[in-house]
């Protein structure tokens, strides 16, 4: 190329209108040589907004300042809210791993007054707005939001005596401090790290040893488990004690308790009654149970209901049933919805149970294994039966449950039922065709915080290793 095309490309890119390239002469009078030209307004009047760039080629991530507010010594010690009151953090809060604000609980002390609240972390103060959190109801405990860059939102936008906070200057002014030094994947678990002793017994002894303390605990839960299933079924009954298990799994982690009270309320047998094994009215009468039916179309979308089921069609139905099964025993606020997918919504997984437990089938029919069905036939059948897809007049062919969600009910719920209404066969028939239960944030804080950082994913590739990080993490406090 050459410098005659190199300048020209130059002249004619985007950013040569924030360049001081006027000359001299189209300079205006009294514009000296060292003044820079401003950049042109739009015709819209509004000036455009100038992107600041980060050194260092380091893209900066909101997870780089989760982890300088973590850790105090990264954190400036004496920060300056927006209207210029100094703020000392006396507590970071609790790192918070799922929906809602970053940090709970923290506690600091501004204007000579001790503040208790959460925390929301941003690069730019306008990301409050472009996240949505303004009409999250889970976001209205927040009286701290820090951001990297300089910035103050509208007055109203952000929750009543929440204050305002930029890292930028505080941190361009602390020595030795560079982001690219910041190893993101050692937070929270190096600083939160395990007690001692277990750490260090897994680094004093070979991988061989460590698989199988990982494998002995997940027996240890699985036993735990069949246990509490056992007491359960001695309750309520085989067919209810599934059902209710499944249940809850169908809730996820945020709504279990409630799908849990909605299968105690609505027993299995009375749900079979008043539908007839039809998966239709099942699933209507679990929608209307549940609080979850909208009384409204133009509420449909929202409400999670899939789009295939007509409401008319269904509250059809809820009318002919409800004084069979009597007013509704949950609220829809006793369910969280805030940050909900739209796949993960009860009233969507509730079709699931639905289509399990259709033409009347029992729990302890559907699951259990068939005379002389070995068990890989029987883990695979079951594993395909609690995978569920939307019906044939569905666009979507998405799984209401997929693999990785299958693999988790049978490992918390159909496994410990049978376990604890069969005879138990030779544990290796089995347990080397578990399906293996997906990674999630408790079970890899777990793997870090007991293993380390340097530790191979063979050691915990299987279905019971995965099970004994979750026990390690549950009775480690983690």
């Amino acid at each position: 190329m050459s410098i005659f095309r190199f300048l020209r490309k130059i002249r004619d890119s985007p950013l040569s209108g924030s360049m001081n390239t006027t000359s001299p002469l189209q300079r205006s009078p009294g514009q000296s040589a060292t003044t820079p030209a401003h950049p042109p307004i739009p015709a819209s009047g509004r000036p455009r907004r100038v992107q600041e760039p980060f050194p260092y080629n380091l893209t900066l991530t909101e997870r780089h300042l989760h982890c300088v507010w973590a850790d105090y010594r990264l954190r400036p010690a004496l920060l300056k809210t927006t209207r210029g009151e100094e703020l000392q953090i006396l507590h970071p809060g609790e790192w918070n791993h799922g929906a809602g604000p970053d940090f709970r609980n923290a506690e600091w002390q501004v204007g000579g007054r001790r503040v208790q609240g959460d925390v929301e972390v941003h690069l730019h103060p306008m990301d409050w707005v472009h996240h949505g959190h303004q009409q999250d109801p889970g976001y209205r405990e927040v009286r701290l939001h820090v951001t990297y860059f300089h910035g103050e939102l509208p007055l109203g936008t952000l929750p009543p005596g929440c204050e305002e906070v930029s890292l930028k200057r505080d941190l361009d002014h602390t020595p030795h401090f560079f982001f690219e030094n910041i190893d993101v994947s050692a937070y929270p678990w190096e600083k939160d790290r395990a007690p001692t002793g277990l750490r260090t017994w897994f680094q004093s002894h070979d991988e061989a040893s460590g698989t199988r303390l990982l494998e002995a605990a997940g027996l240890e839960r699985l036993r735990r488990k069949t246990l509490q299933m056992l007491n359960l079924i001695r309750s309520v009954g085989p067919d209810q004690a599934l059902y209710q298990i499944l249940m809850r799994g169908l809730g996820y982690s945020r709504n279990a308790e409630t799908a849990e009270q909605l299968a105690v309320h609505l027993p299995f047998s009375r749900l079979l009654h008043v539908s007839h094994g039809n998966p239709v009215a099942m699933y209507t009468a679990l929608l209307g149970s549940s609080g979850l039916l909208p009384h409204d179309e133009g509420d449909q979308g929202p409400s999670g209901i899939p789009p295939w089921f007509p409401l008319r069609r269904l509250w059809d139905l809820w009318w002919r049933m409800q004084e069979m099964v009597g007013d509704s025993v949950c609220k829809r606020s006793d369910w969280h919805l805030d940050q909900c997918r739209p796949g993960n919504h009860p009233a969507r997984r509730f079709w699931a149970a639905a289509v399990w437990f259709q033409h009347g089938q029992p729990p302890s029919t559907v699951w259990s294994p068939r005379p002389q069905e070995e068990a890989p036939v029987w883990i695979r059948r079951s594993l395909r039966h609690l995978q569920t897809t939307p019906p044939p007049v569905a666009e979507s062919g998405s799984k209401i449950v997929g693999p990785d969600r299958s693999a988790a009910l049978f490992v918390n719920a159909v496994l410990p039922w049978w376990l604890a209404t069969s005879p138990t066969p030779d544990p290796p028939d089995w347990m080397k065709h578990l399906p293996v239960e997906p990674m999630n944030g408790r079970s890899k804080r777990a793997a870090l915080s007991f293993l380390g950082r340097d530790a191979h994913p063979r050691m915990y590739k299987g279905a019971l290793h995965r099970q004994g990080l979750l026990q390690l993490a549950e009775d480690y406090g983690l």
